[in-house]
């Protein structure tokens, strides 16, 4: 009985410690190599939470969440969010930029230098695109559905709205003045204004160089197309500052004598081919004079500015009405007639400036972007303000798209910081539909 007992007593030491010794065993680490990121889920426009699998490796040191917004961008450390925890897998981003295409990636630091990367997910908001782009004036080319973008320094973009993407790009090499379009010989062309006195000719589609014309009247401020003629103003003071040349042979037709000012910036009256409104851009008060001129392109007359200052006037915020009896002008907002007769200032409410205007003539409404990042819809009649629509980003142009309502232009740059010179650096530009 007793023998009986002790192997018993000896068998239960012997099952215990192999128990002991099972749950000794060391389990297992599973050492993760790979990321994944998840779809993005959005807190209204500007919130981001992104969640991931997150890493189990020893030698981990830190996740890198890049953002980008054109997945061309090199990677920078301003879009660059470092998180140190290994086992969260989780980032909010609280500013998610107002662009049509946000991208996010996530990488996997380890000690040896290793880098892990996950999988890009990308944020397409809706009815929104956007491009980069230097900024002294904006054109929209209403047949083709393309937008224009100019600056100062002589950078010139071609950014489609089918496409949603710049298409064609040049660089002059120097500084550049106002341009137009026009048709020649069945084609539109793109007639550039250079500092050296010349107007550079580029097939508006493909911005290649077909042309150039020689004008010997120092840094040019403006040109105007019309009528196969080139109406041009310059900053020249020892001769006429507005002076027109033929497309067809380059000669020049005629010139407005003294009555114009130098540095103007011209704006044609819409229904007519060579009558003109300019505007002054270096000389205070701000001036502004008609010119008519003759179909063949010869100067005929000259009306003056009655006012000399008395109203809002601004040669960089001046929008015609398509019907040409009317139009918008300066960042405090007045209305004129065609004859420059003063009709009305616009109506505000706080303290923005106006940065851009555009008419609906069917309508008869006015639409104003401000520097509080607002729409204002002023109605033709009575002059009131019915309505406004805020923005997130400064309005700059205002385009009317046909019967798909209005295109707004509009960039973090505020327009009233760099009108004259244009911006210096490139200007994050979101192009979007308002009604």
């Amino acid at each position: 009985m007793i023998q009986r007992l002790l192997v018993l007593f000896l068998l239960l030491g012997l099952f215990s410690a192999c128990e002991s010794e099972k749950k000794e065993d060391p389990i297992p680490v599973i050492i993760t190599d790979s990321i994944t990121l998840n779809e993005l889920q959005m807190q209204g426009d500007s919130v981001a939470n992104l969640t991931w699998s997150a890493l189990n490796n020893p030698d981990f040191v830190e996740y890198r969440v890049i953002r980008k917004e054109d997945p061309t961008e090199p990677t920078s450390e301003a879009g660059t969010s470092h998180i140190k925890a290994q086992f969260i897998g989780r980032h909010r981003d609280w500013n998610v930029p107002y662009t049509g295409y946000v991208q996010y990636q996530v990488l996997g630091v380890l000690s040896s230098g290793r880098i892990i990367e996950s999988n890009v997910v990308t944020y397409r908001r809706p009815g929104v695109q956007s491009l980069n782009a230097y900024i002294t004036d904006v054109q929209f080319d209403s047949q083709n559905r393309d937008l224009y973008f100019f600056g100062k320094q002589g950078d010139i973009r071609k950014f489609s709205l089918s496409s949603g993407k710049v298409t064609q790009s040049v660089q002059i090499g120097q500084n550049i003045g106002f341009c137009s379009f026009g048709t020649y010989q069945g084609r539109q062309e793109l007639y550039v204004p250079c500092a050296d006195g010349q107007i550079l000719i580029y097939d508006a589609a493909t911005l290649t160089k077909l042309d150039e014309l020689t004008t010997n009247m120092g840094p040019l401020t403006d040109v105007l197309a019309s009528n196969n003629q080139l109406f041009v103003s310059s900053t020249y003071y020892a001769g006429s500052a507005l002076q027109t040349f033929s497309r067809a042979t380059k000669a020049r037709i005629s010139f407005a004598g003294s009555l114009a000012w130098s540095n103007m910036r011209l704006k044609k009256v819409p229904g007519t081919t060579t009558e003109f409104i300019g505007v002054s851009l270096s000389i205070s008060p701000v001036d502004q004079d008609y010119y008519r001129f003759s179909a063949a392109g010869f100067y005929q007359s000259f009306y003056d500015d009655r006012y000399h200052g008395d109203y809002p006037l601004d040669a960089l915020l001046f929008e015609f009405s398509p019907t040409g009896e009317q139009y918008a002008t300066g960042s405090e907002g007045a209305l004129y007639r065609r004859d420059m007769t003063h009709l009305t200032n616009l109506p505000r409410s706080g303290n923005y400036t106006f940065t851009c205007y555009g008419f609906d003539p069917a309508a008869q409404m006015l639409y104003a972007g401000t520097s509080a990042k607002t729409i204002e819809a002023i109605s033709l009649n009575g002059y009131r303000r019915v309505k406004s629509q805020k923005t997130r980003l400064y309005p700059v142009k205002l385009f009317q798209d046909g019967n798909n309502g209005f295109i707004s232009v509009s960039s973090t740059y505020r327009p009233d910081n760099y009108y004259y010179g244009g911006t210096a650096s490139l200007a994050k530009i979101a192009v979007e539909r308002f009604n």
